[in-house]
């Protein structure tokens, strides 16, 4: 007769357990979240370490301010812009001479040479420009603006006074006698001791011209 009871697995074949599916020594979702936690914190750690040691070392840019002009305003200079200086003016010259002129040329006897035949006294004339030039105060401001023609008689034959100065009055516009007087006498006293003596020359004896203008003229 058939036994009814119901049927039990024998002690020796125990049934699988979770744990057993893992393997041993466990690997459950704790384990793993636990790794995940790890990983993150050391990535985090490695970003806090990182960023400021870039930060620190990474190249500044730098601004290197080009100013044209070093004495411009410093609210141009704040604004980018260069304020270009403008050119001094100055004053015109108290005198302006033209270029001599050599009216005459003489030798001993009744010899006669053309004006355009004759050489000029470079040196000599040259003192005769720096004499006008210094004695420029001889016309005074009030005067206003106006021309004196110097003549210089320049004569190598002569000991004595070699040279002499003159003004001929049809050759100046200022027609007051005492800045005619002042003026030729001042040009006088400069080339009082002028060395006449080692002049390069080729005649005795010259006149020489030449025109001063005085006072500003008006600019175009």
């Amino acid at each position: 007769m058939a036994d009814s009871s119901p049927q039990h697995d024998p002690p020796s074949r125990p049934r699988p357990s979770l744990h057993g599916v893992h393997g041993p020594g466990g690997g459950g979702p704790s384990n793993a979240l636990a790794h995940i936690q790890t990983v993150l914190a050391l990535l985090l750690g490695i970003l806090l370490f990182a960023v400021p040691l870039y930060l620190w070392r990474r190249p500044r840019s730098v601004q290197i301010a080009v100013r044209a002009d070093a004495g411009a305003p410093e609210a141009a200079r704040d604004a980018g812009q260069v304020q270009v200086a403008a050119p001094e003016l100055t004053p015109p010259p108290p005198v302006k001479l033209a270029d001599p002129r050599v009216l005459e040329c003489h030798d001993r006897g009744s010899k006669r040479t053309p004006p355009e035949q004759c050489d000029h006294v470079v040196a000599f004339e040259k003192a005769f420009a720096e004499a006008i030039e210094s004695s420029h105060d001889c016309v005074p401001k009030d005067a206003g603006a106006g021309s004196i023609e110097y003549v210089a008689d320049l004569s190598f034959g002569r000991r004595r006074n070699p040279v002499t100065v003159g003004l001929p009055r049809d050759g100046r516009s200022f027609q007051s006698a005492k800045i005619a007087k002042d003026c030729a006498a001042g040009v006088r006293a400069r080339l009082a001791t002028f060395p006449v003596a080692p002049l390069t020359h080729t005649h005795a004896r010259y006149k020489i011209a030449v025109v001063a203008s005085y006072g500003a003229t008006p600019g175009p």
